[in-house]
């Protein structure tokens, strides 16, 4: 940490760790920020810092293919064990990210209603992971190809293991 013309600056790390969130959900939420225009990148970053922080640029998420730590989902239906792909992650070292709305070959197919499905989502989470993965996952709705997906950003769980409640 330093404060600087009462400025505190924080890294990525820093911030998770006052948060406790993972270093992912802030990296997201900090790309999220930049790419909307809410901030300056060059105005949030001390001079000869800038190589620190690396936001997550929209090109980038374009070529995504499926790896160790990205899922793609077609749709969330009752039938998709969203648990067991968010209990992975959380177990995971670094965590990791699911799409609704892309096929496993990286085609934009969309959800119909992003709203409802995001509730869903949240709610599935909250009542079906233990110990609890709150503040741990971020659920939000993104454009890509013109369509409407949903991002579950998930960082990796300090009380490892998580499990599926109902396999306690």
């Amino acid at each position: 940490m330093l404060i600087l013309d009462e400025t505190v600056w924080l890294t990525p790390k820093a911030m998770a760790e006052l948060f406790s969130v993972g270093v992912p959900v802030i990296s997201k939420h900090l790309s999220n920020v930049f790419e909307s225009c809410e901030l300056q990148l060059e105005t949030t970053m001390r001079r000869g810092k800038r190589k620190k922080l690396n936001p997550i640029s929209k090109e980038k998420n374009k070529e995504m293919t499926e790896t160790n730590r990205i899922e793609y989902k077609t749709q969330l239906t009752k039938d998709l064990d969203l648990e067991k792909e968010v209990v992975a992650f959380l177990n995971y070292h670094e965590g990791g990210l699911v799409y609704i709305g892309i096929d496993k070959n990286g085609k934009t197919l969309g959800v119909a209603d992003p709203d409802a499905d995001m509730l869903k989502i949240k709610d599935r989470i909250k009542n079906n992971i233990s110990p609890s993965a709150m503040g741990l996952f971020d659920v939000v709705g993104e454009e890509k190809n013109g369509k409407t997906i949903i991002k579950i950003i998930v960082a990796s769980g300090s009380e490892k293991p998580y499990f599926k409640k109902k396999y306690g």
